[in-house]
């Protein structure tokens, strides 16, 4: 093939590569909206759908936390806290802790349960189960939703656990979030949204055989 031909091939494949990013662009959107939905009328925050075969998507709502005020942070978390776990860098960004930012987003959204443990759910939801497949349930889940997803389903014979598995991450992520913050402390809450932004929105990651 000569050079004339293959500049010609590339430029077509690029035109059809930019036409095929717009249709999963559209496609990915429609599908975002269809999920805030799922998200809405579940009260979750992750959620897998799927097409025929194996083809599947998980929908989950993705964070970005960033620092407005770092100084006035100080005012509200202990300063040794802070200076431990968030790298100040000369450009005037954050580098946080991914177990430290998880604990501020959580305490930010509000996005855990006190009143319910791992054990409590699982003799409530799972009952039914052998009490040995209970003990490994209470030992296992640990508030990812593809894993504990994929736990449970060896057991419970149902597709639609989201609310379960939103129920399991709320409760861990209360151990998250007490790990270095009170959450009874009301100051701390009314306040921190005053220094940090939170910026939210769905990620879809499309699963498939080839």
């Amino acid at each position: 093939m000569v050079i004339k031909d293959i500049v010609d091939e590339l430029v077509e494949l690029k035109r059809q590569g930019k036409i095929i990013k717009n249709k999963i662009d559209i496609k990915t959107n429609e599908l975002q909206q269809q999920c805030i939905s799922v998200f809405e009328d579940k009260n979750i925050k992750t959620t897998e759908v799927y097409g025929t075969e194996n083809n599947s998507a998980i929908a989950t709502y993705s964070q970005k936390l960033e620092i407005l005020n770092y100084q006035a942070l100080e005012n509200i978390i202990d300063k040794n806290l802070l200076a431990e776990k968030i790298e100040r860098k000369q450009e005037i960004k954050y580098d946080i802790e991914s177990n430290f930012k998880d604990a501020i987003i959580i305490l930010y959204t509000n996005d855990y349960i006190d009143n319910m443990t791992i054990e409590e759910l699982v003799k409530n939801e799972f009952g039914q189960l052998d009490t040995k497949v209970q003990s490994l349930l209470i030992k296992k889940l640990k508030g990812d939703y593809k894993k504990d997803k994929e736990l449970l389903s060896k057991y419970i014979d149902d597709s639609d656990l989201d609310v379960e598995l939103f129920t399991i991450n709320k409760i861990k992520n209360y151990d998250k979030v007490k790990a270095f913050f009170d959450v009874n402390d009301t100051y701390l809450k009314d306040n921190i949204k005053k220094y940090i932004s939170l910026d939210e929105n769905v990620k879809v990651t499309i699963k498939y055989e080839d």
